[in-house]
């Protein structure tokens, strides 16, 4: 762990190690994830402190904020700061700062744009089981959120619909949907929060599509397994692990579907 100032830096499982170490009084319910847009990856080049001080001073100034909004920020290289002191509300969701953490991700993850690394994935992922862990927030979409799903004048959750922005990005882990929270991210946090190991790579590999009307989905990677599912034309699914063209399918269970029958879209 390195210090600068009010700031802490370190890595995912120096945070987790901290945060077993640290007292927390305040109650802790929710864990908002949301995007930088800016600063995005043209503006890191391992200036940690720099750009936390940075953010900081923005919040202050233009937001009147007493400090930096949010708790963590995690960078592309999959270090972690660490700014807003656990004990207050974050400055991160209209009206939805009671009783939550709030995580920042440098970088803008709207489609098209800043394609994330594989360590920050790795990072934004074991984090969230962290955290889940250390304060017993439910893994679902009532405990992990999205900025995009609460009204931005109102606060109310509207799950995407009325004023919002796309934070944390219109292709965070599948998509900033609740269901693609659902789908993609939420199961990649169990997966982790069951291992309880920081180091477990249980990132997805890739995005696709469904080409067929109908696919079967088997508990094994050949065509004489069990059928548990079927799926249909265009559905996205992640792939998180390839076996002689068989794609499994989802991070905890054995669902698997012949590769060939799926369009790779990103």
């Amino acid at each position: 762990m390195q210090r600068q100032g009010k700031f802490l830096l370190g890595n995912v499982t120096e945070i987790g190690v901290w945060l077993l170490q640290t007292p927390i009084s305040r109650s802790i319910k929710i864990i908002q994830n949301h995007h930088t847009f800016l600063p995005d990856y043209s503006m890191f080049s391992g200036n940690h402190f720099a750009r936390l001080q940075s953010m900081e001073e923005d919040h202050v100034t233009n937001r009147d904020w007493s400090e930096i909004g949010q708790h963590f920020t995690v960078f592309p290289d999959g270090m972690i700061g660490v700014g807003r002191t656990l004990e207050k509300n974050p400055a991160g969701i209209y009206k939805n700062n009671a009783n939550a953490i709030c995580i920042e991700c440098i970088g803008n993850f709207d489609v098209g744009k800043d394609h994330m690394t594989r360590i920050q994935k790795h990072t934004i992922v074991h984090l969230n089981a962290i955290l889940c862990r250390r304060f017993g927030v439910p893994i679902d979409v009532e405990g992990i959120v999205y900025h995009h799903w609460f009204d931005l004048n109102t606060g109310e959750r509207l799950e995407g619909k009325g004023t919002t922005k796309s934070c944390p990005g219109s292709n965070f882990f599948g998509g900033n949907s609740v269901e693609n929270a659902k789908n993609f991210f939420v199961p990649l946090v169990l997966h982790a929060y069951l291992r309880n190991d920081p180091l477990v790579n249980v990132l997805e590999l890739f995005y696709g599509k469904v080409i067929p009307q109908k696919l079967n989905v088997r508990n094994e990677p050949q065509k004489n397994g069990q059928v548990v599912q079927v799926i249909s034309q265009n559905q996205k699914i992640a792939v998180f692990e390839i076996q002689d063209n068989w794609y499994k399918i989802d991070a905890l269970k054995p669902e698997w579907v012949n590769g060939k029958f799926i369009e790779q879209i990103r």
